[in-house]
């Protein structure tokens, strides 16, 4: 499997876990406000980011968390440049920032 589909792969299940709990934690929270639930997933989660980490190398571990998390998934306009081109992730999909990324 290659870098793209592992960093497609990590994504699209890092946002189906976190919308399951969402969901699951509101299901609780209508039984009463004292109930919550935090991280069901964790152990699992921090033992497929490592593993990810790892096959993926430091730079595009970085890349990868960037979209995710300062872009919100392409979602927030934050120009990156990549050999002196300019681009803005709002205009691109997963695909084609990992591609701009990774060569």
């Amino acid at each position: 499997m290659n870098n793209h589909k592992i960093a497609s792969n990590y994504l699209h299940a890092l946002h189906v876990q976190r919308d399951a709990e969402t969901q699951f934690n509101q299901a609780l929270q209508a039984l009463g406000s004292d109930n919550q639930t935090f991280g069901l997933a964790e152990p699992i989660e921090d033992a497929y980011n490592q593993l990810v980490q790892e096959i993926l190398g430091p730079e595009l571990w970085e890349w990868l968390m960037w979209w995710m998390y300062e872009t919100d998934s392409g979602t927030k306009p934050m120009h990156f440049e990549v050999n002196h081109q300019s681009y803005d992730p709002t205009k691109l999909s997963f695909d084609k920032f990992w591609t701009i990324v990774s060569a």
